[in-house]
């Protein structure tokens, strides 16, 4: 579900980037080019926060093998450790 919250973030941020760097071109603006100059703007920023937040969010579901065997391999879903332990 994140991925695609990352990817219509993305989406918005050019949308809202190209959409104000266009109006910043016109000359002689209306009230249609004001809104898209500051509306795009604060659409890009808006969502490249939304975007940042949900990059670096930490995990709600506890890493039980990291708790048990430190550091691990982990490649797209196959998670293991090679080691013995000694009772």
């Amino acid at each position: 579900m994140s991925e695609s919250i990352k990817a219509i973030c993305v989406a918005m941020l050019m949308a809202g980037a190209i959409t104000s760097g266009i109006a910043w071109t016109e000359e002689r603006p209306t009230d249609l080019v004001w809104l898209c100059r500051f509306g795009g703007a604060a659409a890009a920023v808006a969502s490249l926060v939304v975007f940042l937040y949900v990059h670096f969010r930490k995990d709600k579901a506890p890493d039980y093998l990291r708790e048990e065997a430190g550091d691990y391999l982990n490649r797209n879903g196959l998670a293991f450790v090679c080691g013995w332990t000694v009772e």
